[in-house]
C-alpha cells in the first residue's frame, strides 16, 4: 500500500479564520520530539487493520541536520524524525527499511498488500507534487475555487486563463507593518530576495505593483495577527496529512504544530526607498530567510578577545603574529576536528592548561545573520553569532557546539585568566536577533581556540574555537575521484576506518532535545570511502 505525507501551512487572520498558504512533500518536521505530534494508537490500529508486516520509508536523502528550537526553516528533517519513530517502535516486530530518492526520482519499491510504503520525498511524476507542491499558483487556485476566503487575497497574471485577482483595490491596513507580500510562483531554496514584503499606501502604488509583477511572482496581502503569537513571535500552523491507497484516503495521524518566526516581532519596521522591508527586519515577519553573504563568520570585529598578556582588545584589531590567550584542552590534538571532540568533563577541567597562540590569518566580510544572546546563572551575558563554536557539556562529556545549539540548563565552559582555573556556568536564557555587522573569521595556531571575555568581565572568559563553519550555499560535500560520498555516525568506541558498522541515522544518537547522547559523535567520522570499501553496511550510504 502506497502513502504520501503532505505538509499544509496555514495562518490565522485577525477575524479568527485560517488561510491556506502552501502544501509540500519533502517538508520539514520542525520539532525535537515527533512523538508529541503523532498518534501511535491510530498508527497501530492502521497497521493491524491492514495486516502490515513491512514498512518502507522513501525520503529525499538530504543531509541530516541538527536544528535548534527556533531553527524551523531547515527542510528535509521530517524524514529522519519519522524514520526514528518507525525504527524505534516497529523494527522488532515488522520489517522496516529506508530508501533514498535522488533528484526527484523515486526508488522502485514493489507494492504489496502487507507492505506500507510511506513517501516523504518529492516525486516529479506525482500529480500532487508536480502540480500543487511545485506550482503555488495551481494550489492557490484550487483552494480559491473551492472557497474564495480560504486563501489570503491574491493577485496573479500569468496570461491566457492563468489569472486571479481577489485583491482588487483593497489595501489592508496593518499600521506600520507591511501589507503586501510577493512570493515566487515556483518556489526556490534561496530566500535572500523572496518573499518580498512591502508597505503600500495608495491605489497608484498598488496598481504599479500589479503591473510590474512577473509571470513567476504572486502578490498577496500580508496578514499580521499580533493577537496570535508564540513567545512574542508571529507563527504559522502546519497540518501533516497522511494519505494512503489509490483514493488517497486521509488517516488522522498527526496533530497540528505551530511554527514560529526566528525573531520576536516589533512594530518598529525599517523600509527602504521602495517601501520594501529591509532584510534585517525579515526574520521578524517571515520564516524563510537567508543570510546576506555567502561566507559564514564566527564573530563580529567588535568582539573582545584576551591577548597573551591578559589585556583586552577587539578581534578586528588583531594583527598577524599577535599572540592571544588560549587553552590547551585535554584530549584535543592539534589536527583534531573540533566537532569530533568528546572528553569527560572532569578531565577537561583538571587536565587543561592556559597557554598562548599566534594569529596567522583573519578574514572580514559584512554580513547579515542571526546572533544569539545567552544569559548565565551568574547574571553574565554572552552575545555572539549563532554559528560560533563554544565549549559545552552534555551527558558528562565535553564538545564544541554552535551557540545556536545551546539551550537553557546547558553547561558552558568558562575560565579565569588570573587563577588559570576552568569551571562551568549554566544557561538561564537564550534570545535571538538579526543583525548586520562586519563579521570576521580568525585563525590561531598552534591551539585553535581563543578566549573571549564574558560580558564586561575581563577575568572570566568563554572558550571559542576558530573553526569556520561550512557555508550552507556550498551544499553537501561532493565525491572525489575514485571515491563515493559517505556519512556515518560512529560511536566513541569505533575508529574511522570506514569499515566498521556505523549508525546511519543520526536520530539514533540524539536525546529528546536532539542533543547528541554519549554514544555518538556530533559529526560523521568519515565522509568518503574507496570504491569497494564501503562505510559500514553497504546499504547505508
Amino acid at each position: 500500500m502506497r502513502s504520501v505525507i503532505l505538509g499544509n501551512d496555514f495562518l490565522k487572520d485577525n477575524d479568527g479564520s485560517f488561510k491556506f498558504l502552501e502544501t509540500n512533500t519533502s517538508c520539514a518536521f520542525p520539532t525535537k520530539n515527533i512523538n508529541t505530534y503523532i498518534n501511535k494508537d491510530v498508527f497501530d490500529a492502521f497497521i493491524e487493520t491492514h495486516g502490515i508486516t513491512k514498512i518502507d520509508i522513501i525520503n529525499s536523502g538530504a543531509s541530516l541536520v541538527l536544528t535548534d528550537d527556533l531553527d524551523y526553516n531547515e527542510e528535509d528533517t521530517f524524514a529522519p524524525a519519522l524514520w526514528s519513530f518507525i525504527s524505534q517502535n516497529y523494527s522488532e516486530t515488522l520489517s522496516v527499511q529506508q530508501w533514498i530518492s535522488e533528484n526527484g526520482t523515486i526508488p522502485v519499491v514493489e507494492d504489496e498488500e502487507d507492505r506500507l510504503i510511506i513517501r516523504i520525498a518529492y516525486d516529479t511524476n506525482a500529480l500532487v507534487d508536480d502540480t500543487y507542491c511545485r506550482d503555488n499558483y495551481n494550489f492557490l487556485k484550487l483552494m480559491y475555487d473551492n472557497d474564495i476566503n480560504s486563501i489570503p487575497k491574491t493577485y496573479f497574471n500569468g496570461g491566457d486563463e492563468l489569472n486571479l485577482d481577489s485583491i482588487g483595490t483593497t489595501i489592508r491596513d496593518n499600521g506600520n507593518y507591511p501589507n503586501f507580500i510577493i512570493k515566487k510562483r515556483l518556489p526556490s531554496s534561496s530566500h535572500i530576495t523572496y518573499p518580498k514584503l512591502l508597505k503600500i499606501s495608495t491605489q497608484e502604488e498598488l496598481q504599479s505593483l500589479k503591473t510590474n509583477l512577473t509571470s513567476n511572482e504572486i502578490l498577496q496581502e500580508y496578514i499580521v495577527n499580533t493577537d496570535d503569537l508564540t513567545s512574542n513571535r508571529l507563527h504559522t500552523y502546519r497540518h501533516y496529512q497522511f494519505l494512503f491507497g489509490g483514493e488517497l484516503t486521509e488517516l488522522g495521524l498527526f496533530e497540528p504544530i505551530v511554527i514560529t518566526n526566528k525573531c520576536e516581532v516589533t512594530n518598529d519596521i525599517d523600509y527602504n526607498d521602495s517601501n520594501e522591508v529591509q532584510f534585517w527586519e525579515r526574520p521578524k515577519l517571515i520564516q524563510k530567510v537567508s543570510k546576506q553573504s555567502l561566507s559564514r563568520v564566527h564573530g563580529d570585529i567588535s568582539n573582545s578577545v584576551i591577548l597573551s598578556d591578559n589585556t583586552i582588545t577587539t578581534v578586528g584589531s588583531l594583527e598577524i603574529t599577535d599572540t592571544v590567550k588560549t587553552v590547551d584542552l585535554y584530549g584535543l590534538g592539534i589536527d583534531d576536528h573540533p566537532l569530533m571532540y568528546r572528553e569527560p568533563k572532569e578531565n577537561v577541567l583538571t587536565g587543561s592548561t592556559l597557554t598562548t597562540a599566534s594569529v596567522i590569518g583573519k578574514d572580514i566580510d559584512e554580513i547579515g545573520t542571526f546572533r544569539c544572546k545567552v544569559t548565565f546563572n551568574n547574571g553574565k551575558v554572552y552575545d555572539d553569532t549563532s554559528d560560533s563554536l563554544i565549549l559545552k557539556v552534555f551527558g558528562g562529556k565535553t564538545s564544541f557546539n554552535k551557540l545556536s545549539n545551546c539551550f537553557v540548563n546547558d553547561e558552558i565552559f568558562v575560565g579565569n585568566v588570573n587563577t588559570n582555573v576552568l569551571d562551568t556556568l549554566t544557561i538561564t536564557n537564550v534570545e535571538y536577533y538579526f543583525d548586520v555587522f562586519n563579521g570576521i573569521n580568525i585563525d590561531v595556531e598552534d591551539e585553535d581556540v581563543f578566549l573571549r571575555p564574558l560580558g564586561d568581565d575581563n577575568e572570566t572568559f568563554i572558550i571559542k574555537h576558530n573553526f569556520e563553519p561550512r557555508p550552507v550555499e556550498e551544499g553537501p560535500r561532493e565525491p572525489v575521484a575514485g571515491k563515493e560520498f559517505c556519512m556515518c555516525y560512529y560511536s566513541d568506541s569505533q575508529k574511522c576506518n570506514c569499515k566498521d558498522p556505523c549508525l546511519y541515522n543520526a536520530e539514533e544518537c540524539r536525546d529528546f532535545r536532539m542533543n547528541w547522547i554519549e554514544c555518538c559523535r556530533t559529526e560523521p567520522d568519515c565522509f568518503d570511502y574507496q570504491r569497494g570499501d564501503p562505510c559500514g553496511d553497504t546499504n547505508k550510504k
